[in-house]
């Protein structure tokens, strides 16, 4: 039988999907936003994708990079907090290298284990202007 995942609990006053920083770096062209996220086990995305680097379009974003392309990586690292480390989530770190001008922002497509279900959540960085 699978192992039942662990509840994941947000920051005090923080939701998951929350940018917990980011930046942008032009020496290395590198775009990095890190959430407060849950483990990525809870769904795999088959198909699917746990983050988009999306550049604006004239009338809409439109998805430019996703986890399978190599410009891509994603981290993960386990938070531990609350009275005696109780509680935990994941800071989930996107991050892309960027050629291309243009505005851009990270979506990470997360899930979380809470009230014994894994929810669905969207995490939305700022936008950033890459020249």
């Amino acid at each position: 039988a699978a192992k039942k995942p662990t509840t994941e609990t947000p920051p005090d006053g923080a939701a998951f999907g929350d940018v917990l920083s980011e930046t942008w770096d032009p020496e290395t062209r590198n775009l990095t936003a890190s959430f407060v996220g849950g483990d990525l086990k809870h769904d795999l995305k088959h198909g699917a994708t746990y983050l988009e680097v999306q550049t604006a379009g004239h009338t809409a974003w439109k998805t430019a990079l996703v986890d399978a392309d190599p410009e891509t990586r994603i981290r993960v690292s386990v938070v531990k907090h609350g009275l005696l480390d109780q509680h935990h989530y994941l800071n989930v770190t996107i991050s892309a290298t960027l050629q291309e001008a243009g505005t851009y922002r990270v979506l990470y497509h997360g899930n979380a284990y809470k009230d014994g279900a894994v929810t669905s959540f969207l995490g939305t960085s700022s936008n950033f202007t890459v020249l």
